[in-house]
């Protein structure tokens, strides 16, 4: 009965019978109006009927196309390239940087994920090798000797856990061809004292020196430079990506 009766007022509407001139009947307590049965034989007829009696969907609003995420520009991205493949020696923590710029169009998001890894590794060899770790005379030389190593990248990630002891003079000697003399000295020095209770203090020249290695200063200075090329893009694209949210919740 609904169904019908609300197929009766679409085709009235669509015919353009005034509300005035419609009526329920008392027999079927359907809709009717003058000349309906005449009008519902020629629409079927013409084939026209099921067509206006059928409801009509509205046409769903587009969706709203998803934003295409900012890539890196690919002279920036080549430019940072050369950076890095430029460096006589890498972490692995600026492994995922160079894999995700070897790809055709990296993601900002991309890049600035991998691009925190090398920030915060950064961050660690500034304050334990160049910065006298804030001057307080106090650190792990167990840590410093790994951290050197991990900056060499010959090892990955299993460079907390490797025997150094074992080969220290081959380290030492190959730290020495690869980086100089004063490099393969400092680390002969922190490796004598790396037992000695409040060495750091004592030894904290040979640290600096370290700090000053080809070794971590071109991979400071790279970090510099990569960091003043994606510094403006990476707080633009945050900017947008929160404008974007934003809408969204809107």
């Amino acid at each position: 009965m609904a169904t019908r009766a609300d197929e009766l007022i679409r085709i009235a509407d669509r015919l353009g019978i005034p509300p005035s001139q419609r009526w329920t009947s008392h027999k079927t307590m359907l809709l009717e109006w003058d000349g309906m049965e005449g009008h519902l034989k020629s629409l079927r007829e013409e084939g026209k009927l099921k067509r206006l009696a059928a409801p009509e969907y509205s046409t769903p609003p587009a969706k709203r196309a998803k934003s295409v995420e900012p890539t890196l520009d690919s002279d920036i991205k080549e430019e940072i390239l050369q950076t890095i493949k430029g460096l006589a020696a890498t972490s692995c923590d600026w492994d995922n940087l160079l894999k995700d710029l070897q790809t055709p169009a990296p993601t900002m998001k991309a890049i600035q994920e991998s691009f925190s890894r090398v920030c915060l590794f950064i961050s660690e060899l500034e304050k334990t090798l160049q910065n006298g770790n804030d001057g307080n005379g106090e650190g792990d030389l167990d840590h410093v000797i790994r951290l050197v190593f991990r900056a060499e990248g010959l090892f990955g990630s299993g460079v907390e856990a490797m025997d150094y002891e074992s080969k220290w003079g081959q380290h030492r000697d190959r730290l020495s061809q690869l980086f100089g003399q004063p490099t393969g000295k400092a680390m002969e020095a922190i490796f004598r004292l790396r037992n000695t209770p409040d060495a750091f203090d004592i030894i904290l020249p040979q640290i600096q020196v370290l700090g000053e290695s080809p070794l971590i200063r071109d991979q400071v200075e790279a970090f510099k430079k990569i960091d003043a090329l994606l510094g403006p893009l990476l707080i633009v694209t945050n900017v947008d990506t929160a404008s974007g949210e934003n809408g969204t919740q809107e």
